[in-house]
């Protein structure tokens, strides 16, 4: 025998309304901007110049982190097999 409820509840969900990027403070809604973000979050170990145990985080966007990086990052084009 199947003894069943039925309730409501109310669910508490977060949606994401932009991100800001800690270099250059500028405020991005656009999706396809938002997921090219890259976060960074770490923990300081012993003797790190950030200091031991220091949380560290910031959010960067791709325009400032290509400057912020250019002329040490590597690129590899993939090319895309067809099926």
């Amino acid at each position: 025998m199947k003894i069943e409820e039925t309730f409501f509840e109310t669910v508490e969900k977060k949606k994401l309304l932009f991100m800001a990027c800690d270099k250059c403070r500028k405020y991005y809604d656009d999706p396809y901007e938002i997921q090219e973000f890259h976060q960074i979050s770490f923990t300081g170990g012993y003797g790190s110049a950030f200091g031991d145990m220091t949380k560290i985080e910031c959010d960067i966007c791709q325009h400032c982190l290509k400057v912020m990086i250019n002329g040490i990052y590597r690129e590899d084009y993939h090319q895309y097999m067809e099926i």
